[in-house]
């Protein structure tokens, strides 16, 4: 079997089981204001990015492609998230040829290997949003920059010039990485074309991104937060980030059972790939390092923008598992990364030791029960955006039956009818929101009696996260269920 046949039999199969494995995971509210924002008119969109002075962590391109997908793969979860999925899996395949640049057909199938058993990557590798957009326009811009260093002629650099114009099109941040390669050409390796291809790259790119630089000046000045932030906090943060990449959210660090074995692991798995790496090819390891760094010290890491960064960490370990000179190191290597992502898939599958439930939250289950048990009428709070998304659904399913009144907590006030109505307040965790649940939960408790509570998914990191992380809005249990008669209580 050739490597192209045993790639594509690979790139199936993902397929495959990411479409039959996405009813396991919620759609997180993030996502859900992707789509929301992808149902406006392209012109709405576009008009909005330009002249609202907003801060925005991206620019709309993916939004209008998903706009233009939407009609045509229907409205189901699955349909809506297969966009993402053929970008990752795309990205990794454009990742693994320029790995084979560096490094070979060894290298080439050990990052195809390990993208498709990454757990961070089954996780995000899904999500709905610019995350695997912009990952896969990563591996373009590598690609295409490697390919231009093999023969520097004017077809490649233009090709790598277009790959650069979408990615920071696509995304503020992608200027860092093309900062990068910048300095890795014309400094580190002085290349002889270095002036040529600053001259085409910057020049090409400061012009045709005139219509986004008044957005990007005020996502710096606004989107931005490189003080305010506690230190401690902070490093946190960081580590936490650090620690998910590889293991992904399926295993939360407070897990200590699991957790300290998968440090040493990532550790390890770290130290012997800059071991096993040429000094040359080293540089992208280190690069990655300046992107995660650069996140740190802006104040916008979270875990949800560590795929767009990862490129060339998966890059290096590739490489590193391409050498063939010190056998011993590199079996050592690849069963650290083996051990590390296996104690990620076992998070996976028993679906208990998540330090970020929001992928596992049941709000498809909880819509499906909120709109029978309201079927004859009534009203419908939640500051959830993932129960709004779902109950939407679930609402469309019904027939013959008076439907319940569906609102935000935002637009509460008005919506409680007059006289005897049955109320169900669902409280998710939104911390956009914060002070709008709370007034709907106090005048619920202050006009209605309350008829029965449930609290559902417990924080397993409660006690933690409080201590750490005093004002985030941290609660013990991500959904909770509140049951109201209007109307009866003086």
């Amino acid at each position: 079997m050739t490597i192209w046949l045993r790639t594509a039999l690979l790139l199936v199969v993902a397929i495959i089981v990411f479409v039959n494995t996405d009813r396991w995971f919620s759609v997180v509210d993030d996502e859900t204001t992707i789509v929301d924002a992808a149902h406006h008119p392209v012109i709405d969109t576009v008009r909005s990015f330009l002249y609202v002075q907003a801060a925005y962590e991206h620019t709309p391109l993916f939004d209008i492609l998903l706009h233009c997908w939407m009609p045509i793969g229907g409205g189901a979860k699955w349909s809506i998230r297969l966009p993402s999925v053929l970008f990752y899996l795309l990205g990794l395949l454009i990742l693994a040829l320029a790995a084979r640049k560096l490094a070979g057909d060894s290298a080439f199938t050990s990052l195809i290997c390990i993208g498709l058993l990454w757990p961070f990557g089954f996780h995000f590798g899904r999500m709905i949003g610019w995350y695997s957009f912009c990952f896969f326009l990563v591996a373009a811009v590598t690609w295409s920059y490697l390919h231009y260093l093999e023969r520097p002629v004017w077809p490649r650099l233009a090709t790598f010039v277009m790959a650069a114009l979408v990615l920071v099109y696509s995304n503020f941040y992608g200027w860092v990485i093309v900062g990068c390669l910048a300095i890795d050409l014309s400094v580190i390796r002085r290349h002889r074309d270095a002036k040529k291809f600053l001259a085409a790259t910057f020049g090409t790119l400061i012009i045709l991104y005139a219509p986004v630089w008044m957005a990007f000046m005020n996502e710096v000045e606004n989107g931005v937060q490189i003080a305010g932030q506690p230190l401690v906090p902070r490093i946190l943060n960081s580590i936490y980030n650090f620690y998910s990449l590889f293991v992904s959210e399926s295993v939360a660090p407070w897990f200590w059972y699991l957790s300290i074995p998968a440090s040493l692991g990532i550790a390890g798995s770290i130290f012997l790939a800059m071991v096993l790496l040429s000094k040359e090819d080293r540089r992208f390891l280190i690069y990655f390092f300046i992107l995660f760094g650069g996140t740190v010290i802006s104040g916008i890491i979270n875990t949800k923008r560590l795929l767009f960064i990862s490129d060339w960490l998966l890059l290096s370990f590739a490489v590193a598992l391409a050498n063939t000179e010190r056998k011993r190191l590199r079996n050592l290597l690849m069963l650290m990364l083996a051990f590390v992502a296996a104690i990620g898939w076992a998070g996976i599958a028993e679906r208990k030791h998540y330090s970020a439930q929001h992928f596992i939250e049941p709000w498809a289950e909880i819509a499906d029960q909120a709109a029978a048990s309201m079927k004859n009428g009534g009203v419908i709070i939640s500051n959830s955006q993932s129960f709004l998304f779902n109950v939407n659904y679930a609402l469309q399913r019904m027939d013959g039956a008076s439907k319940p009144i569906v609102i935000t907590v935002e637009r509460w006030a008005n919506a409680v009818p007059p006289g005897q109505s049955s109320v169900l307040f669902v409280r998710g965790v939104n911390n956009s929101l914060t002070e709008q649940t709370e007034q709907v939960e106090a005048w619920l408790h202050s006009h209605c009696s309350l008829s029965s509570a449930h609290n559902l998914v417990p924080d397993s990191g409660y006690d933690l996260k409080s201590r750490f992380f005093k004002g985030y809005g941290q609660v013990p249990f991500r959904i909770s269920l509140q049951q109201y008669q209007c109307g009866s209580k003086e």
